[in-house]
């Protein structure tokens, strides 16, 4: 399918586009923190693909590195690589505490500026 959209987007060299993919840690933290189950999140660690939630359909997840190698392999130029997710979908909020709240906040902020 890129090759396709890179014939397409050659033909105007203005174009941009948008790639939206489903990242591999996304699976990892879902099977973590949702599911609780870790032998899962290990699972996604590697996978190619996941079982989505909402179709019961396996659809391919993507590592970043990957994805920008391929990008780039396939003759375009990367302008920028973002990461989206809300966690709070994930979270049983009634039962999560102000305390256990900030802990996981503070994790998460160490996360965020370790891979910066």
């Amino acid at each position: 399918m890129l090759r396709a959209l890179v014939q397409v987007l050659k033909k105007d060299d203005r174009s941009t586009v948008s790639l939206l993919v489903r990242n591999r840690y996304g699976e990892v933290l879902k099977a973590a923190v949702k599911r609780r189950d870790p032998e899962l999140a290990r699972a996604a660690l590697c996978a190619e693909t996941v079982v989505d939630s909402l179709y019961g359909q396996p659809v391919l997840v993507f590592d970043p590195v990957d994805l920008s190698r391929m990008v780039e392999q396939s003759g375009l130029e990367l302008l920028a690589l973002r990461g989206v997710r809300v966690v709070s979908d994930y979270l049983d909020c009634e039962a999560l505490t102000e305390d256990a709240y900030q802990r996981l906040q503070d994790r998460l902020l160490r996360g965020i500026r370790r891979s910066h």
